[in-house]
């Protein structure tokens, strides 16, 4: 019997999760009541004997939680183990598919990996993984092996398929799968295609699945149990104006705003249903298209670009269609192909791609998505509420018809309460760079001992060399649980400050940010006598920052932060590590309005004054 810890074994091309998710768009696992559960993402599919994928049973449970492990790390183990409990507690309602992650900094983890595949081929892949994650420090052939015989396998066979190109194949499609979705640390999981970064604890695990497993009518979940709420009504505007592509008439009684990446497997499996939707109820529904590309997705953007070059001929919605259905095949001579099929004007849309004309239309849309919550593709808005991850034809038909009940997206900001200002504590000194009275502070929330923390250090090093006396940055530390050390330093960071100012806070920064083994006491006060910081200051200093840790991360629960880095300009959230033209895009935005506020003396001090900068 196959345990619910399962595995799909498959041939390296086409990667299975595309192929899956294309099964599921053309034959969507729907009922036909209204109350119907979410659909999963993607079937757990397994590799039978004739090589074609075999379902596993229930395959239409309708929480699919998929997680991306690398045997080497421990919290890797510790979420392996609580989702073992979990699938125990859920026989019928979790589907849980594991995908091999091994991370560069763990030598032995490829092939752990390949062990583990090796035994899925005799149905024994939970029975293997379990015994790799409680002996992480012993992965080798000769332990493999060991475990092997423990569970009564064919040993030949083992051998052969650990040694197999057929594995080999296997453990770099996960990886092509894990770089295509973002992945840069482990555990990273997808519930129902919705992101959770890193460790998460058997109770959020379990409130994450009983929502994602119950979802009595559309109605309450707008309402209530909805993945964010925008109460701006400016923004709303903003989001509905008539400056994107649209199907369905302007008075239409439902506005559904989709923010999609080309490049997003999830985002193809969300097309079918909503053309299946417009073709039947087009006239009570408009479907505005909003860009939103991903960072790690090459040709997301230049693709984006392609289908609003189309539009201007009119014939965004058939390149939208060819895009999603070539989704592995989106170079610029792709996307010329395309223009040929559909017989657009080459020489005006060549223009448009070389020239990059529509790049701001599609930051514009990207800045609206940012401004709006939204992390994540796709993500659906409707009636100022954010639904994250595709919905199947029942679900967007029982929005449909609960729609009714709503009073309508214009009146969104007096039904949803505002988010309280968020205030802070000052300590001590705040670690800062730039002069105080600059027209637009950068807020940087973000965990030291993040991979992140550094490239995005370096980020802003640049666009405070580019804006130089216009902004400041203002450091907040965000440490993660997913990092046991980030506390202790994040701690260190305002030790330094507390006896240097900022001329030790960076390169503390700096120092910290760079390490990648785990830091503890011992380590910090090596590094701060290298930085010439009297130690038993230092060390008591140590101790007394955890309160200025504490009062920053009160901070970012107040306003809302769940991960890092978040960056707040002035009061305009951005999450995550975002492309330099993104931020110097709001920048100049936020100048321009600040400048159009302010008498000429004060314009001319935005745009001359260049004091010094870290």
């Amino acid at each position: 019997m196959l345990s619910k810890f399962s595995v799909i074994l498959a041939k390296p091309e086409p990667p299975y999760l595309s192929l899956l998710l294309l099964l599921l768009v053309l034959f969507p696992l729907t009922t036909t009541t209204t109350n119907a559960q979410s659909t999963p993402i993607a079937a757990t599919s397994t590799f039978n004997q004739s090589g074609t994928f075999a379902p596993l049973p229930n395959p239409a449970a309708p929480a699919t939680l998929i997680v991306f492990s690398d045997f080497a790390c421990p919290f890797s183990a510790r979420t392996f183990f609580t989702l073992q409990k979990l699938s125990t507690r859920y026989p019928n309602s979790l589907h849980i598919l594991y995908k091999q992650t091994p991370l560069p900094i763990h030598p032995d983890a490829p092939l752990a990996a390949r062990a583990a595949l090796a035994a899925a081929r005799q149905n024994r892949y939970n029975a293997m993984a379990e015994l790799l994650f409680a002996n992480q420090t012993h992965q080798d052939l000769p332990t493999f092996l060991s475990f092997a015989r423990q569970l009564h396998l064919d040993i030949p066979r083992f051998r052969r398929d650990y040694d197999s190109p057929a594995v080999a194949a296997q453990l770099a499609t996960d990886l092509e799968e894990s770089h295509a979705f973002g992945v840069i640390e482990t555990p990273t999981s997808f519930l129902n295609g919705k992101l959770l970064s890193g460790l998460q604890d058997e109770p959020t695990l379990t409130a994450l699945i009983d929502k994602a497993s119950t979802t009595p009518s559309i109605a309450p979940t707008l309402a209530s149990g909805n993945d964010g709420t925008i109460t701006d009504p400016t923004l709303l505007a903003q989001i509905l104006a008539p400056t994107s592509p649209t199907q369905g008439p302007a008075t239409a009684p439902l506005t559904i705003v989709e923010f999609t990446d080309f490049q997003c497997p999830f985002c193809r499996a969300a097309v079918a249903p909503m053309e299946q939707l417009m073709a039947a109820r087009g006239q009570e529904v408009r479907w505005i298209f909003r860009a939103f590309p991903l960072d790690f997705h090459q040709f997301a953007e230049q693709s984006a670009e392609a289908a609003l070059a189309a539009g201007e001929q009119g014939k965004f919605w058939p390149m939208h269609d060819l895009l999603f259905a070539h989704q592995s095949a989106l170079t610029l001579a792709d996307l010329h192909t395309y223009a040929q099929q559909l017989n657009l004007n080459l020489p005006a849309f060549d223009e448009a791609m070389s020239t990059h004309r529509l790049a701001g239309q599609v930051a514009a849309d990207r800045a609206l998505g940012l401004r709006a919550g939204v992390s994540g593709t796709p993500t659906f808005m409707v009636d100022g509420h954010l639904m994250v991850g595709a919905r199947s034809l029942t679900e967007l038909a029982a929005l449909a018809d609960a729609h009714r009940n709503f009073a309508g997206i214009q009146n969104a900001s007096a039904r949803v309460p505002t988010a309280p200002a968020a205030t802070h504590q000052v300590l001590g000194p705040e670690p800062s760079s730039g002069q105080p009275d600059t027209p637009i502070t950068l807020t940087w929330f973000t965990d030291v001992r993040s991979p992140l923390a550094a490239h995005q250090a370096e980020l802003l090093r640049t666009l405070t060399a580019h804006y130089e006396g216009r902004i400041r940055v203002l450091f907040k530390a965000d440490p993660l649980v997913t990092h046991p050390d980030s506390r202790l330093a994040s701690a260190a960071l305002f030790a330094a400050l507390a006896l240097g100012g900022s001329d030790k806070f960076w390169p503390m920064f700096d120092a910290l940010a760079d390490r990648r083994d785990l830091l503890d006491r011992p380590k910090l006060l090596t590094i701060a006598a290298a930085m010439h910081l009297n130690a038993s200051a230092f060390e008591k200093s140590l101790d007394q920052s955890e309160n200025d840790v504490t009062a920053d991360q009160q901070e970012a629960t107040r306003r809302g932060i769940s991960g890092a880095p978040v960056l707040f300009l002035n009061t305009e959230r951005v999450d995550g590590l975002q492309r330099e033209a993104f931020y110097t895009a709001i920048l100049d935005r936020q100048l321009k309005d600040q400048l159009k506020a302010q008498p000429t003396t004060t314009q001319a001090t935005l745009l001359t004054t260049n004091p010094t900068h870290h």
